[in-house]
């Protein structure tokens, strides 16, 4: 029942074509950043199909089901013959027990039940459909965090990487280095390497993603190697800038996309988590955007 419900936001809202499912932190999600949600400031937008406390690798079994599930419910539920291009619809519904993440109806939301009975063994997620869109006074400031010790960082360590793994993130197009060797020393769950960035994004099905991938296909043949070195320096609180091999692969993409790309800052990982909302200027790059992606 909806009861407290303070109404429907307003409009009817879609999916990208295809209904991208991610990984996202520890949960597989649907994303929801090309949606056009009203009111939106949170990074990535999205609604979690499944959850669990080890979370699901970027690349595992569990969301290569899901999303071979997904193209077979699109295909039956709604005599989708082409699943890449078709989009489900969906409304959100603000409540005052919950104003910050409104609940979702509609297709969306049937896809969403869909999935969690099918795949009820994978999650420990028992909430209704939602999605977040404003933080929350706690997911930016939990109690002890102010206490927190930085993690120690060696800047004297030379770190491997197979660059496999590429991917969209929100608004960008990013090199996981979740398994780097050795692992980063990193408080957030999904670090990454921004190759390209743009405020309008891109999309699963455009020409941008193939591209990126057959220049790191082009450079890796070229040094025939499966791998990069690279090297960590500190640039601001919660990021560290980027040398060697790694560097010279993410200038060598962005050089061959220019046009495609809009982040002037250098090729950097965030590993420190922040609690600001903006972050002050640093010494190396003093014309660094206010926002993180």
């Amino acid at each position: 029942t909806m009861s407290d419900s303070k109404g429907s936001m307003n409009g009817l809202l879609s999916t990208s074509p295809g209904v991208n499912v991610v990984v996202c932190g520890r949960a597989i999600a649907v994303d929801l950043s090309e949606s056009g949600i009203p009111d939106v400031n949170v990074r990535s937008p999205h609604m979690t199909l499944v959850f669990r406390e080890s979370g699901f690798e970027r690349n595992g079994p569990e969301i290569k089901a899901i999303r071979q599930e997904r193209d077979e419910y699109l295909r039956i539920k709604h005599s989708a013959s082409s699943p890449r291009e078709h989009r489900l619809t969906f409304t959100l519904a603000l409540s005052r027990a919950f104003p910050n993440s409104p609940t979702v109806h509609g297709e969306l939301r049937e896809f969403c039940e869909h999935i969690r009975t099918k795949f009820k063994h994978l999650s420990t997620d028992e909430r209704e459909p939602h999605v977040q869109i404003r933080m929350t006074k706690s997911s930016n400031f939990r109690r002890g965090d102010s206490k927190k010790t930085e993690i120690q960082q060696d800047y004297s360590k030379e770190y491997k990487t197979k660059p496999s793994n590429i991917f969209i993130m929100a608004k960008a197009i990013v090199l996981d280095l979740g398994d780097t060797d050795p692992k980063l020393p990193s408080e957030v769950s999904s670090p990454h390497l921004t190759l390209l960035f743009r405020k309008k994004g891109y999309r699963p099905d455009g020409p941008e993603l193939d591209a990126v991938r057959k220049l790191r296909n082009e450079f890796m043949a070229s040094r025939n190697s499966e791998t990069l070195t690279f090297k960590l320096s500190k640039w601001g609180k919660s990021s560290d800038l980027v040398h060697g091999e790694l560097k010279d692969l993410c200038i060598h993409i962005r050089s061959n996309m220019e046009g495609m790309h809009e982040d002037a800052r250098k090729p950097h990982v965030a590993l420190r988590k922040s609690f600001r909302s903006r972050r002050r200027e640093t010494p190396s790059d003093k014309a660094r955007p206010k926002s993180e992606h």
